[in-house]
């Protein structure tokens, strides 16, 4: 297979990230499990501009970060994350905190994208087919 195909890790990957749905039928979504800070949404940032990364990605990610920081700044209590998600990224509000008492924890994607009526990826390149 291909890394262009190739599938990105997902949350249930991560040990960063675990999510939860509350007794009164909430998301909830824990940088781990309340034992750490949550790292925070920021694109990478490279040192030099490259084929894969050139002067227009660099400008578009510093754009995107700003706005990013501009956003978690208005929050209390949450922080903004970039997690994975089966094969898509999602912007999340992630706590620092531990889950609710009797938040029972999700397992496996398709129940995640399920709880989070996340919708299918778009093929960017389907008029090109």
């Amino acid at each position: 297979m291909s890394s262009k195909n190739s599938v990105s890790s997902d949350i249930l990957d991560s040990p960063m990230y675990q999510l939860y749905l509350t007794s009164d039928g909430e998301p909830f979504a824990s940088c781990s499990g309340g034992t750490e800070p949550c790292a925070g949404a920021q694109l990478a940032v490279v040192a030099e501009e490259s084929s894969v990364h050139d002067k227009t990605l660099i400008r578009l990610t510093r754009k995107i970060n700003q706005l990013l920081a501009e956003a978690a700044k208005k929050q209390k209590d949450r922080d903004l994350e970039l997690i994975h998600v089966g094969d898509q990224v999602l912007l999340a509000w992630t706590s620092p905190y531990k889950p609710p008492v009797g938040a029972r924890a999700i397992q496996g994607v398709s129940e995640i994208k399920r709880l989070l009526t996340v919708k299918p990826r778009s093929n960017p390149h389907a008029s090109d087919q």
